[in-house]
């Protein structure tokens, strides 16, 4: 689209919404987020922004999953949000709403829920949390995060949430213990095993020692061989190779898999050095497979 053609939709969309009351407005949103309604959605919050609490509050309690989509999405739109808080909490709105509401704010926080929080309620508060970062927060995200009573889904989505404030806090990390992790790795979900395993990559070696022995089952020794594949760590191959000792056939089959994962990430010098080498029989032919397909062999 030219140019002139987005600014005679610009045109075209302020004409259609200006001098228009809030229920004429009200009436044309959808939960489609196109221009229009997004210039709907803007002259709504600058100029009626009481009235919009109000309505779409009110619309939050209803039946229509649309309509909620709608409110959401134009409530959470609204810059002081401090009426709006107490608002939610008056009419009592589902908190799984008023955590997507609030979820991007940096000025006002919706504290006012109650505890202990439904499951579906679970995500859409951790994800508000991990943004605003509060270290008690993160406690309460752990908490979740522990719970057996809570689905693997919810589990997988609550570890996003702490990495990502993780990435922006780091010491929060240290709030992590190895109890923490076997409880996850207990549940023995693919899904929930690999953020864990991206979650320990961020720990201290000495972490991932306490966390995870080989000498207890293949399965560890193959979350190991992920860790070492999420940590970019190529100093393991040795250690790698010794994890064949012992295995039944079925295994061999789940380990080399692991592990040509892990070698396809290795720079092609230290690939050469592992397909190469002597002493490392598995590692090699595995290396040697690998370096094949890459120069097309």
């Amino acid at each position: 689209m030219t140019r002139i053609s987005l600014f005679m939709l610009s045109v075209s969309v302020f004409v259609s919404v200006f001098g228009e009351s809030f229920g004429e407005l009200a009436s044309k949103l959808t939960i489609y987020e196109d221009s229009l309604q997004m210039s709907l959605d803007s002259v709504i919050v600058a100029d009626y922004s009481a009235e919009a609490e109000n309505y779409f509050t009110d619309m939050l309690t209803g039946c229509d999953w649309t309509k909620r989509y709608v409110a959401v999405r134009v409530l959470s739109k609204i810059e002081d949000k401090k009426n709006l808080a107490e608002l939610l909490a008056e009419k009592r709105v589902d908190p799984a709403y008023s955590f997507r509401i609030f979820e991007n704010d940096s000025n006002d926080f919706f504290t006012d829920y109650p505890k202990p929080l439904k499951e579906h309620q679970l995500v859409p508060f951790a994800r508000m949390a991990s943004k605003r970062g509060w270290e008690g927060d993160f406690d309460e995200i752990r908490r979740i995060a522990e719970s057996k009573e809570n689905a693997d889904y919810v589990a997988v989505q609550i570890l996003d949430c702490i990495s990502f404030m993780a990435e922006k806090n780091p010491g929060l990390l240290l709030k992590l213990d190895a109890r923490f992790f076997t409880g996850l790795f207990k549940r023995e979900n693919q899904a929930v095993n690999d953020n864990a395993v991206m979650l320990l990559s961020k720990m201290p070696d000495s972490s991932a020692e306490i966390v995870l022995d080989p000498k207890n089952s293949i399965e560890e020794r193959i979350l190991l061989v992920r860790l070492f594949a999420s940590k970019l760590d190529f100093g393991k191959v040795k250690e790698a190779d010794s994890f064949y000792e012992g295995i039944l056939p079925n295994q061999r089959l789940m380990l080399d898999f692991e592990i040509g994962k892990y070698l396809s990430l290795f720079p092609e010098s230290l690939l050469s050095a592992a397909a190469d080498g002597d002493s490392l029989a598995n590692v090699r032919k595995i290396a040697t497979d690998i370096k094949g397909e890459l120069n097309g062999e």
